[in-house]
């Protein structure tokens, strides 16, 4: 599909999106990532994969490779924690429960590997690391951090490469939802 041809708002649909906590596009505009949840996550929920060629109206559960499927009463962290998808659609980034806390997860779209898991303050300290966002070199992910007692919510950093967990920001404000900019 020559996306640059067509109006991409029109080919970005996917029907049934049921509730709704996750959508996310490769940079490349290769690959899709999203969440889907019937009757608002109550029942079932899956987080699915497609390439773009793959997208052509059909509802959100019945295409995609399935990376996580859970039936009846799943975690909040798979509705509300985000997930981020690299530049060319090869792997991504999701919050997945480590210990009393969350931390995030890398896996591969083609779902071969074993998940990696890249922050551990989710499983050392219960904090609950959400809404990665993986940067446009692929080299690093801006995500939230919050600890676990306190529910101090930061800004922090995941160095890919050196695999450094860093805290940005240690401030009475609660950050929410970073990105890059191109």
């Amino acid at each position: 599909v020559d996306i640059s041809q067509t109006d991409f708002r029109s080919l970005a649909v996917i029907n049934g999106g049921g509730g709704g906590g996750m959508f996310a596009l490769s940079r490349d505009k290769s690959t899709f990532l999203w969440r889907f949840g019937s009757r608002y996550g109550q029942e079932n929920i899956s987080i699915r994969s497609a390439s773009f060629g793959e997208v052509n109206g059909e509802p959100a559960d019945s295409f995609g490779f399935v990376h996580i499927a859970l039936q009846a009463r799943h975690p909040d962290f798979i509705h509300h924690m985000g997930g981020s998808i690299n530049s060319d659609g090869s792997w991504f980034v999701l919050p997945e429960p480590s210990g009393d806390g969350v931390d995030l997860f890398m896996r591969q779209i083609d779902g071969l590997a074993v998940p990696i898991q890249l922050t551990s303050s989710g499983l050392k300290s219960g904090a609950i690391n959400r809404s990665p966002e993986i940067s446009p070199d692929d080299s690093s992910i801006a995500f939230i951090h919050e600890t676990g007692e306190t529910k101090q919510v930061d800004l922090a950093f995941y160095d890919i490469a050196q695999e450094i967990e860093v805290i940005l920001t240690n401030d009475s404000l609660r950050e929410a939802d970073p990105s890059w900019s191109p």
